[in-house]
């Protein structure tokens, strides 16, 4: 079933850049997890190829340098359930792009630029959501 189809980055890391990450395409709709973790991933790259990603339910993009106009993107994957921002340079104008994420239930924002505040924020707008700091 390719519905659980899952691409994790763990062996590549920094290597992964967004040339490499592109090629990803023929499978995009099937992956149901995503982890590019301390990856070269740029936001251009997870602007091209996150739209087709439309039964995403877990996205891991710690230890990256994406920021909030990843966000814009990430807020569309509707289905997703689990999102690590650990280490990365969202901020919390950034964070509230995702508000609309009904089935958003974990979050991790340790080591980013969002603040407590801009947490509670989100937090507000989807009670179910478990914030890790």
């Amino acid at each position: 079933d390719s519905s659980d189809l899952e691409f994790t980055a763990v062996s590549l890391r920094e290597k992964l850049t967004d040339e490499i990450f592109l090629k990803i395409a023929p499978v995009s709709e099937d992956l149901s997890s995503l982890k590019l973790g301390a990856t070269s991933v740029t936001d251009d790259a997870l602007a091209v190829e996150l739209p087709r990603m439309s039964g995403l339910k877990k996205l891991d993009l710690s230890q990256t340098q994406i920021g909030d106009k990843t966000l814009d993107t990430i807020g569309e994957l509707g289905g997703l359930e689990w999102l690590n921002l650990w280490g990365t340079q969202v901020t919390d104008a950034g964070l509230m792009k995702l508000r609309g994420l009904s089935k958003l239930r974990k979050i991790y924002l340790w080591q980013s630029k969002v603040t407590k505040k801009g947490a509670a924020a989100l937090k507000k707008e989807l009670p179910d959501l478990e914030v890790i700091f």
